[in-house]
């Protein structure tokens, strides 16, 4: 704590008030507590799969030592979040974990600013609140103001609300202020992608490769750029050195049926259905695949499923590009006002 103020005090750094008691805020008396959670951390910014698991094991290890660590139920939460957010479980069976913890955060610490991000994702990609989500994400953001989490989910609720400008904004200083995060230099990518900016999003995905060729995400967003700007042999080239991840499948399946290799999308769709009660594959990215197989049918079809699971990707309904073939139809309304983006 006397480190963190003498930096704070020799860089000049303003904190806030309610920063400043952040600054040295203890959250754990337990040196064991607090190891396991820094474990947690580093795995948990990972955001692959395998690291989110291993992350909310060391969480739970953190507070089996110590049952009043806010903070591990808080990054608890944060991990099966993005357990969600990155498609790797059905939303039901992660953001009610997610929203379970933080409640116990909060239980402890009503100010944890961490504990109102989980709340306000949860709120955001599960049960599509947006105006609750819009108040945990502003009460988050008044208690601790430099918190580049919330910054970065918060730029995905102003793209899905349509505020793209305050989207790009958010999105930016969230990597400023943690500019080593993969995800988040990856997302920077993905908002101009959203808003529209393709060729911004090539060149910042195209960054952060550079900067993390080990994150496996920066493949698949720059893939679906790609798909758009209707350059699928560069879009496939992306995702084929990582075909056999879960991840990447809807989307190569995506890539055959737009650049008319429609035998092999159609192979790849059966399995992915097939299979489905084993792995989980979102419902909205199975109607992806069939709009680019031309089939607006079994597009909704799937989209009625998407609705019954909640599925995250709902949230973006009105900026994901790739269902906008299916914009002019008089269903797509009617998903709208089912997720609460049209009255």
């Amino acid at each position: 704590d006397d480190i963190a103020r003498k930096i704070v005090d020799v860089l000049e750094i303003k904190l806030l008030g309610k920063e400043q008691t952040q600054l040295v805020k203890l959250y754990s008396e337990s040196r064991e507590a607090y190891s396991l959670y820094l474990k947690g951390r580093y795995y948990w910014n990972k955001r692959e799969k395998d690291d989110n698991l291993k992350s909310i094991e060391y969480f739970q290890e953190a507070v089996n030592k110590d049952p009043s660590y806010a903070l591990s139920y808080s990054s608890m939460g944060m991990a099966y979040i993005t357990l969600g957010t990155n498609l790797f479980f059905p939303s039901n069976e992660v953001f009610p974990r997610a929203k379970k913890a933080a409640k116990k955060a909060l239980e402890i610490d009503p100010n944890l600013d961490e504990a109102h991000i989980v709340l306000a994702a949860e709120l955001m990609w599960y049960e599509f609140d947006f105006i609750g989500a819009e108040k945990e994400f502003e009460k988050a953001m008044d208690l601790s103001p430099r918190n580049a989490d919330a910054h970065h989910w918060h730029a995905f609720l102003s793209m899905f609300s349509g505020r793209t400008e305050e989207a790009i904004k958010e999105i930016l200083l969230a990597r400023d202020l943690d500019p080593f995060a993969p995800r988040k230099n990856t997302d920077v990518g993905q908002i101009f992608f959203l808003s529209g900016d393709y060729p911004r999003a090539v060149e910042e995905l195209k960054k952060s490769i550079e900067l993390f060729p080990e994150h496996s995400s920066n493949y698949v967003r720059i893939a679906e750029v790609y798909l758009q700007m209707g350059k699928y042999g560069d879009a496939i080239e992306s995702i084929l050195p990582f075909a056999g991840q879960q991840d990447f499948v809807p989307t190569l399946a995506y890539a055959y049926a737009l650049s008319g290799e429609k035998a092999k999308a159609q192979e790849i769709l059966e399995n992915i259905i097939g299979n489905r009660g084993q792995k989980y594959f979102s419902a909205v990215q199975i109607a992806r695949i069939y709009v680019g197989l031309g089939d607006k049918m079994q597009a909704f079809y799937w989209l009625g499923i998407a609705i019954a699971e909640a599925d995250i990707i709902l949230a973006g309904l009105k900026v994901f590009p790739a269902l906008d073939p299916l914009r002019s139809d008089l269903r797509f309304n009617e998903l709208l006002r089912k997720v609460g983006l049209e009255k």
